[in-house]
């Protein structure tokens, strides 16, 4: 029985310019980091380390510590020297990316409705971030990182979307089996491809990215249509 509700974040809890963000997140961080790289030394460093990141299909080591191996076998810095400045940037200028991102109300009031309700409910975000910046963005959607039994972070996560095996540590970390869960979230293939699990989806649409695959789609519609399938769905509680 489903009693579980897990969500992708931007696109979906959090309406988000996603070109403009990556575009504005590169400007900052470049320029923060100015005095030890170059603007192009910063992109292939960030890239090249979420790309490995995305690739690693070990489940040994978190998403973090692939990241920086990559990081720190492509440049001499020293790591006790940068590891603390890159952490400062997440205190400091990743909270003026704000703009970028809009709240999305309809999904506010499912979260209220679902919490009401008594549905055990989970962040799912692309776990490519550090925790600081997960958790910021969360209060950019006015939503308590509290109301989540579980998020996943940089730190934790030993997978990354599209890999199935992303959503299976999920399942185990919370304990619960793909038929008490919900995925909802607004990537045809990142999210979408939880229902390789047998976990039931929901495809968001007003922010739709990739390819689109019909046979991973349980059910699809705009945000309202979610808050009024939400509204559907049985009290637990």
């Amino acid at each position: 029985m489903l009693n579980t509700i897990l969500f992708d974040f931007d696109g979906t809890l959090l309406s988000i310019d996603t070109d403009r963000f990556i575009a504005d997140y590169f400007s900052k961080v470049s320029s923060y980091l100015s005095k030890y790289f170059t603007e192009s030394e910063v992109t292939n460093l960030f890239w090249g380390g979420t790309k490995s990141v995305i690739k690693s299909d070990d489940g040994t080591t978190t998403n973090q510590q692939v990241f920086f191996e990559y990081f720190f076998e492509h440049t001499d810095i020293d790591p006790e020297l940068i590891l603390p400045y890159l952490d400062a940037f997440y205190d400091h200028v990743f909270p003026s990316l704000k703009p970028t991102t809009l709240n999305n109300d309809n999904m506010l009031k499912a979260i209220d409705i679902l919490k009401e309700k008594g549905y055990n409910l989970v962040i799912a975000t692309n776990p490519i971030f550090p925790a600081k910046a997960i958790m910021e963005r969360i209060h950019w959607a006015d939503l308590d990182p509290k109301t989540f039994s579980h998020i996943t972070t940089f730190e934790t996560s030993h997978y990354a979307k599209p890999n199935p095996h992303y959503f299976e540590e999920i399942l185990k970390d919370i304990n619960k089996t793909a038929d008490e869960v919900l995925m909802v979230g607004n990537h045809y293939l990142e999210d979408m491809i939880a229902h390789t699990l047998d976990i039931e989806t929901f495809l968001v649409n007003e922010h739709a990215m990739g390819e689109k695959d019909e046979a991973l789609i349980s059910h699809e519609g705009s945000s309202k249509d979610f808050l009024d399938f939400v509204q559907q769905l049985p009290k637990l509680k």
